[in-house]
């Protein structure tokens, strides 16, 4: 059977082939859904996600065509998948241009465009990893099963901390000799392993305790063990947050051009999730013009503030090993707290 694994992070979301940890879809940014410019009335919506999203010019923020335009998201085709999440996570509807839609329809286009079109296939596995946090509950997980559901996708849920591990493990028996494979497992047999997940709110951290068993052929494999919950440990302000008034300060002649450099082209989230620089072409004032892409040196860093970063340190003061993953691995930090 084939499986395929699932981020949905409102950053960065990707899926990938967990036989090679290959990414199959996404993996680019700006993280989006892009609505029709008509509704229907008697079908369900149809929702572009994933790379096609990306493309679409709709809601960019460009003074035409008119599908394009947009001041915010409750004026926009065009919806920040981040928008979403948290629309799951409050169990509401999201602000569009065409006015309240439900999240769970928008969330399922994201699966959907993510999983590929082998998903209803029955030796097709299809597992999206969950950030490990209090705030998670059974109910948001049930959202998400109901949302890939109404898409006709079976799919299962992974804390994302125990993804992370299992798909260390993966890495090395794929990239790997036999012999490295066999010193990370027994090296991390009885061992408790922190893992921070670098995210958009914060900082999601997780302790798993590594126990080994050992398949048919005697060769041995590792079981990561959450004995307990995660917990989420917020920035002062979250890369979004970040993204928008680095976007706002570029100054392009119009306040409402950080739409088109957040949301449209995604050029601010390259440089603050410091993915490869490309140019842009915005519109202002219904002329183009085009920004080189490169990296500002004076990016704003992504912070914690000392209560937080101290029950940070609390939460994992049992674990051995830190491993530390997220789109926002990269972000500039302060202060060198990471």
């Amino acid at each position: 059977m084939r499986t395929v694994g699932i981020d949905i992070n409102g950053l960065s979301d990707v899926s990938v082939t967990t036989a090679t940890g290959d990414i199959l879809r996404g993996g680019g940014v700006p993280s989006v859904v892009v609505l029709p410019a008509s509704l229907p009335r008697t079908r369900r919506i149809t929702v572009m996600a994933g790379d096609e999203a990306i493309r679409a010019i709709e809601g960019r923020g460009w003074d035409w065509p008119e599908s394009a335009r947009a001041d915010d998201a409750s004026t926009s085709l065009r919806i920040p998948v981040i928008d979403v999440l948290h629309a799951i996570l409050a169990n509401r509807d999201v602000a569009t241009a065409h006015g309240p839609i439900n999240a769970g329809q928008m969330l399922g286009a994201v699966i959907e465009a993510l999983a590929g079109p082998d998903a209803r296939e029955r030796d097709c596995r299809i597992v999206i990893s969950i950030p490990d946090g209090q705030h998670i509950s059974d109910e948001v997980r049930q959202r998400f099963i109901n949302a890939a559901a109404n898409r006709g996708i079976k799919v299962t849920l992974l804390w994302r901390s125990v993804a992370t591990m299992l798909a260390l493990e993966e890495n090395v028996r794929q990239k790997a000799n036999e012999e490295a494979l066999l010193n990370l497992v027994t090296g991390l047999e009885g061992r408790t392993v922190g893992i921070l997940s670098l995210l958009n709110e914060g900082v999601y951290a997780s302790c798993l305790e590594i126990e080994v068993e050992k398949d048919g052929d005697g060769n041995p494999y590792i079981i990561p063990v959450r004995r307990g919950p995660g917990a989420l440990f917020r920035y002062d302000e979250s890369v979004i947050d970040l993204g928008k008034s680095v976007a706002t300060n570029e100054n392009l002649e119009n306040s409402d051009s950080w739409w088109q450099l957040l949301w449209g082209d995604g050029l601010v989230l390259r440089w603050l999730l410091r993915l490869q620089p490309k140019p842009a072409f915005v519109q202002i004032n219904g002329s183009w013009r085009k920004m080189d892409g490169k990296r500002p040196k004076n990016l704003p860093p992504v912070n914690i503030d000392m209560e937080a970063l101290n029950g940070l340190s609390k939460h994992l003061e049992s674990a051995d090993y830190l491993i530390y993953e997220g789109p926002a691995l990269e972000a500039p930090a302060q202060d060198g707290w990471l």
